[in-house]
């Protein structure tokens, strides 16, 4: 898993687009099962609406 999060990073960073420390984080939470998806979803969207 962490294999295809730092591939999905790298294609975004191809495109000029950056990942924030906290949205790294986020996803790596995710994705090694830290986190829910639900809540997972509630930061994300958290994390939308300030910027």
């Amino acid at each position: 898993m962490r294999r295809a999060l730092l591939h999905a990073k790298a294609s975004l960073e191809i495109e000029g687009m950056f990942l924030t420390q906290q949205e790294d984080r986020l996803l790596t939470e995710r994705a090694e099962g830290k986190i829910r998806y639900s809540e997972f979803l509630a930061r994300a969207k958290e994390m939308a609406r300030n910027v």
